[in-house]
């Protein structure tokens, strides 16, 4: 990742599987290869605040696309790192901001 955009390569081959730009700043992502889904964290950030934060997720497979928006102020800090956890098929846990976010897409 970088600059906002996001790609994912073959590390065999070395071809692009997917990518995807975000016109927010990106803070984080991740490619979850069970779910051949690409898991990206956008918003402002003011200080530690982050307002207008969105979650989405692009399925390379199925060319699809959901977001999620939060409402809620959330907080990040430098000595937590953010973290995705797979519960199941497309169910996610994102940690490392001063609240948890459950995340569970549906395409």
């Amino acid at each position: 990742r970088s600059n906002g955009r996001v790609g994912v390569y073959s590390i065999l081959s070395g071809e692009r599987v997917g990518s995807t730009s975000f016109r927010s700043r990106l803070f984080y992502a991740v490619y979850v290869p069970e779910d051949k889904t690409i898991i990206a964290l956008t918003a402002d950030q003011s200080g530690s605040l982050l307002t207008e934060t969105e979650v989405h997720a692009i399925n390379i497979d199925m060319r699809a696309i959901e977001q999620q928006n939060y409402n809620s102020r959330l907080s990040i800090t430098d000595l937590l790192p953010l973290e995705l956890t797979r519960n199941r098929p497309f169910s996610y846990t994102l940690s490392g901001l001063n609240r948890s976010l459950d995340l569970n897409v549906q395409f």
